[in-house]
C-alpha cells in the first residue's frame, strides 16, 4: 500500500501527467482509497495496542491508557499518512527560485500535487513496524519470556541491531540502494522544472551518488532548496554510513575465538623458541667472556669488549621476548574466557556431585 500510493502519487507530479485526465482521476481516487485503508489500519493498531496496555497492567478504563506521548505520536501518524495527491481539479503554484550562478531568477508554475506527494515517503517509517510485527524475536513466546527475565524492550531498535548483527552487509546493501533510488527520485520532483538535465532521472542518480561519496564534480548542481536539503542530507547520509561500512569490515576482518586460540599457540610458541635462544646466547657469551679473561695467558681487549657487547644486546633480546610473552598472556586471558572457563568447570564440577549422588 505504502509503494503504490508513493510511487503512483510521485508519478503524477514527476512525469508530468495530464492532471485532469481520466487517468490522473483513477489514480488519485485510488490514491485516497489506500490512505483511507491505511488510516484505518493505522487506528486498528493503536486499538490493540491500547487493549494489550489495559489487561498487561489490569485496567478496566481504556482511557487511562491514553497518555499525552501515545495521542501525540497517534496524531503525527495520521498526519504523515493522511497527505497525498487530492482527486480532482489540479491547481498551479508559481515557484520562484534563484538558479545556481546566483543571478538569474528562475519562476516555473508547478503541479501541488507535487508538495503533496514528496511528504509521502514518510511513510516508509511502517516498513519498520511491519519488520518488528513480523520478526521472529518479536513472535517467539521463548525469546519473549528472556527477554523479560533480562529486562529487554522488544521495539524497532533491538530488532534493527539484532539485523545488523547477523547480517550487516545486507541490511547496508538495502538501505543503501532504498535510500539512493528514493533521493534520486526526490531530486528530480524539485529540479526538472527549473534544470531540463534533471529530468532524466540518470543525471540525478549521477548527482546523489558523487555527493554520497564526498566528490562533487560540479557538473549537476541543484537549483531549489528542496534539491539543496536533500543534497546537505545524502551528504550526511553518506558520512555515515561510511563510517558503518568500516565498523563492519573491521568486524569482518577480526579473528574469531577459535581463530585467535590459534593465533595465540603459534606466538606462544614462536616466543618460547625465541625465548631459548636468547638464553643460549647470554650463556654462551657469559662463558665467552669468562673464557678470554680468566682462562687465556694474555687477554685480547678487543674480544672481551665485542662479547662483552653481544652479552649486553642477548640481555634486551630476553628482555623483549619476556615482555612480549606477559603481553600474549594478558591479551589471551580475556574477561570472557575467563568467565567461559568457569561456567564450563562450573558445569562439570555439579555433573561430578550429581553422579556421586
Amino acid at each position: 500500500m505504502i509503494c503504490d500510493a508513493t510511487i503512483v502519487g510521485h508519478l503524477l507530479a514527476a512525469y508530468h501527467v495530464i492532471q485532469d485526465s481520466y487517468y490522473s482521476l483513477v489514480l488519485k481516487a485510488f490514491i485516497s482509497l489506500s490512505t483511507f485503508c491505511l488510516i484505518g489500519l493505522i487506528l486498528a493498531y493503536h486499538a490493540v495496542e491500547i487493549q494489550l496496555f489495559a489487561i498487561d497492567n489490569c485496567v478496566e478504563d481504556w482511557r487511562i491508557a491514553i497518555s499525552w506521548k501515545r495521542s501525540f505520536q497517534l496524531s503525527l501518524e495520521i498526519l504523515i499518512c493522511a497527505v497525498h495527491p487530492i482527486p480532482g481539479d489540479s491547481f498551479f503554484f508559481i515557484w520562484k527560485t534563484e538558479l545556481y550562478d546566483g543571478q538569474t531568477v528562475s519562476e516555473e508554475p508547478v503541479p501541488v500535487d507535487i508538495l503533496l506527494s514528496i511528504p509521502m515517503f514518510m511513510r516508509l517509517y511502517l516498513i519498520a513496524r511491519v519488520m518488528l510485527l513480523h520478526s521472529k524475536l518479536f513472535t517467539d513466546a521463548s525469546s519473549r519470556s528472556i527477554g523479560a527475565l533480562n529486562r529487554i524492550n522488544f521495539d524497532t531498535r533491538f530488532v534493527l541491531k539484532t539485523l545488523m548483527h547477523i547480517c550487516p552487509g545486507t541490511v547496508m546493501l538495502v538501505f543503501t540502494l532504498s535510500m539512493w533510488i528514493i533521493t534520486s527520485w526526490l531530486l528530480r520532483a524539485c529540479e526538472s522544472y527549473f534544470d531540463h538535465r534533471h529530468e532524466n532521472i540518470l543525471n540525478a542518480m549521477w548527482m546523489i551518488s558523487i555527493t554520497f561519496l564526498s566528490v562533487g564534480y560540479g557538473d549537476i548542481v541543484p537549483n531549489t532548496y528542496c534539491g539543496r536539503t536533500i543534497a546537505i542530507a545524502v551528504g550526511c547520509m553518506g558520512a555515515g554510513i561510511t563510517a558503518l561500512i568500516v565498523a563492519i569490515l573491521s568486524k569482518k576482518l577480526e579473528l574469531s575465538r577459535a581463530e585467535k586460540h590459534v593465533h595465540f599457540f603459534m606466538m606462544d610458541t614462536q616466543l618460547s623458541k625465541r625465548l631459548k635462544n636468547a638464553a643460549a646466547n647470554v650463556l654462551r657469551e657469559t662463558w665467552l667472556i669468562y673464557k678470554y679473561t680468566k682462562l687465556v695467558n694474555k687477554i685480547d681487549a678487543g674480544k672481551v669488549r665485542a662479547h662483552q657487547r653481544k652479552f649486553l644486546q642477548a640481555i634486551h633480546s630476553l628482555r623483549k621476548v619476556k615482555m612480549g610473552q606477559r603481553k600474549l598472556a594478558e591479551n589471551q586471558n580475556t574477561l570472557v574466557d575467563i568467565a567461559k572457563v568457569l561456567s564450563s568447570v562450573c558445569v562439570v564440577a555439579l555433573q561430578y556431585i550429581h553422579t556421586l549422588l
